[in-house]
């Protein structure tokens, strides 16, 4: 990859991947416009590609980012609005992610944050000169071409390896509501990740020519079924990392769900049910992730065919029987649950014999009942964004038998902190902003924590209104 520039393709592979690191302090205090002349020339993309290298990298972590967005200008209150609809988002990879919630996001709002970023590159012209094209092979980002509503003769003959310069180079054309197969033909032969977000419909021999792409792999949004013979053409892709198909609803090819099986991310966030037959089809993977979190229900044969699959994570729906989680509970690798809303006593119950990692990663609260069923769980349970954590909760969690990594916690008192500390399994608090002597105090008996540096702590007075100092290291 060239420059700083980290892949788009990030939601194909593991969450790892995902980090990235700034590689300037602030924005400079602009964003680059999109070009909006007749004809992007070579002069013109040239531009933007400079233009677009001093901005931060959205692949940052949160502090980073938003030193970055406070210096151009951002409110605190947009920022805040942002990561709210960041942590709600269901995105491939472990966690909340700016980068993959751009990625994947259409709301306008949110994707005129993108222009913020160096991995995003918008050109509003209508046409795009072969000279412009050369110039953008060594951007290593998502180019969208907002203006193109079908890749001339020319364009597509430009783009004929693009994107092989820089791995991480990815072609948007958002424009494009439906693919003739010369057109599909012609996209076929770029290199890069190809996004079409906006189809409307994809015609079998549309299907069977775009089929025939060997880059880094395709995008497909706007789908929310598709033809059998369509279906059974996709299956054919020879694409690297495969496919993403966001909108789709209705997964009912055999041959497809067999050919997402062999990627790292199915990400089906909108398919509402899997038959067994399908199920069993998508299941032969290699320790990748599975995340179907809009099934509308999960029957138990259904739950007993993904449990036996060999993804490493598996994203389900928010809302889960306890049939359904006792089925799951063979599974061998972390099970994601998002949503707001804690599971129900009951399959807490159940999901505690889950061997493996339990990640609870929407819950601002986790109520006592659920803690306390949930005890028996010898795996760790990830709660990414508690605000609260009243002292019932803390002494059910203590009882808890796996590791504990509560993430979201600002603060905590001294009678939650010396009830965890009484916990047997490790336990990991990492982002604990302010806390009182006597709750750090309790905290650092127990063996095995994890904490924020103490000197990036503040410090708060004790319940009784004294201002002890910090314990010695």
């Amino acid at each position: 990859m060239s420059g700083h520039h980290h892949p788009p393709t990030a939601i194909f592979a593991h969450a790892s991947v995902l980090a990235g690191t700034l590689v300037v302090a602030a924005l400079l205090g602009f964003s680059v416009p999109a070009c909006a002349a007749d004809a992007l020339t070579a002069a013109a993309a040239r531009g933007l590609a400079a233009a677009a290298a001093v901005k931060p990298s959205v692949h940052g972590e949160r502090p980073e980012i938003d030193a970055a967005l406070r210096a151009g200008g951002v409110s605190a209150d947009d920022i805040a609005r942002l990561w709210t609809a960041v942590d709600a988002a269901v995105v491939p990879g472990a966690g909340s992610r700016l980068d993959g919630f751009l990625f994947l996001t259409r709301d306008p709002e949110w994707r005129r944050w993108r222009n913020q970023f160096a991995e995003y590159l918008e050109v509003s012209a209508p046409d795009i000169a072969p000279e412009a094209v050369r110039e953008l092979r060594a951007y290593g980002g998502v180019i969208t071409l907002g203006g193109v509503t079908q890749p001339s003769p020319e364009l597509l003959a430009a783009l004929d390896g693009f994107g092989g310069e820089d791995w991480g180079t990815a072609l948007e054309l958002p424009a494009v509501k439906e693919l003739s197969p010369a057109t599909a033909a012609g996209l076929a032969r770029t290199k890069c990740l190809l996004i079409l977000p906006s189809l409307e419909a994809l015609p079998v021999a549309a299907a069977r020519a775009l089929a025939a792409h060997e880059g880094v792999g395709v995008v497909l949004g706007g789908l929310s079924r598709l033809d059998p013979e369509a279906a059974a053409a996709l299956a054919r892709l020879k694409s690297l990392q495969g496919m993403l198909l966001p909108d789709l609803e209705v997964l009912e090819s055999v041959p497809l769900a067999g050919r997402l099986a062999r990627q790292d991310h199915v990400f089906l966030p909108k398919v509402k049910r899997l038959t067994p037959e399908i199920a069993r089809a998508l299941a032969p993977n290699e320790g990748g992730e599975l995340a179907v979190p809009g099934l509308e229900s999960l029957p138990v044969d259904v739950a007993h065919a993904l449990a036996a699959s060999g993804y490493f994570g598996i994203t389900l729906p928010p809302a889960l029987a306890p049939e359904t989680a006792a089925a799951l509970a063979g599974h061998n690798g972390p099970l994601i649950i998002p949503g707001a809303l804690a599971p129900r006593v009951e399959t807490a119950a159940a999901l505690a014999r889950h061997p493996g990692e339990i990640r609870l990663p929407g819950l601002a609260t986790l109520p006592a009942d659920v803690a306390a069923a949930l005890a028996t769980h010898e795996g760790v349970l990830v709660c990414e964004r508690l605000q609260t954590l009243p002292p019932a909760t803390a002494a059910a969690l203590a009882k808890h038998r796996g590791g504990l990594w509560l993430g979201g916690l600002r603060t905590i008192d001294a009678e939650a902190a010396r009830l965890l500390a009484n916990g047997t399994g490790p336990l990991a608090l990492p982002d604990l902003h302010a806390i009182a002597p006597r709750a750090l105090a309790a905290l650092l008996e127990k063996e095995q924590v994890e904490l924020p540096a103490r000197d990036s702590l503040q410090l708060l007075p004790d319940p009784d209104g004294s201002r002890d100092d910090f314990p010695a290291p």
